[in-house]
């Protein structure tokens, strides 16, 4: 994380994938790439890699910027980041409640395309704009589809280790059905 591709990244999604075949790093931003499969053999370094991605995140982001929803049914992989504040809720390991997460994942999704939408913005960067230009004309926006309890402060990275296959999932959103993480997401 000590390179500067990284450090002058000014996304807090940026991920540190690994080295190239140069030695030279290899940083990504998760919110121009929503969807990341990282797949291989027992012991080819998955769970390394998929740590890197997530300590990447968690040095560059504040919690109001990133919240993190991590399901892992097999309790092995990322209960070690139980308790940080990056959290939006506790490690889910749970397969029923990690349906349930997915399905909340997907509402806000939609809601938040909505609004976004209905503002004439693409992403969180113009709509935080947005908002931002009114603050400072004194003329807040009405979210027209508000609620109370909503929020669109983070971005909600979704980390899934799928047990079966050891496979990992990572949305820098969420798919837009559960059982089709390659849709939208972003």
């Amino acid at each position: 994380m000590d390179n500067a591709k990284f450090r002058d990244n000014p996304s807090p999604l940026t991920v540190v994938l690994g080295k190239d075949i140069a030695g030279e790093p290899v940083v990504a931003d998760l919110a121009k790439m929503p969807h990341l499969l990282v797949a291989g053999t027992t012991g080819s370094g998955k769970s390394v890699g998929v740590n890197a991605m997530i300590l990447s995140m968690l040095y560059k982001a504040q919690p109001e910027d990133v919240r993190f929803i991590m399901i892992d049914p097999k309790m092995l992989e990322l209960s070690v980041y139980e308790g940080i504040p990056h959290l939006l809720t506790e490690v889910v390991t749970d397969m029923k409640d990690a349906a349930n997460a997915l399905r909340w994942c997907v509402n806000e999704m939609e809601r938040r395309y909505k609004l976004m939408s209905a503002l004439g913005v693409r992403n969180l960067a113009g709509y935080n704009e947005k908002i931002a230009e009114a603050d400072r004309m004194m003329r807040p926006i009405p979210d027209p589809y508000w609620k109370p309890g909503d929020s669109m402060d983070a971005q909600h990275p979704v980390l899934k280790k799928e047990p079966s296959n050891d496979i990992f999932y990572v949305h820098s959103g969420v798919g837009g059905r559960i059982c089709r993480p390659d849709d939208d997401g972003r």
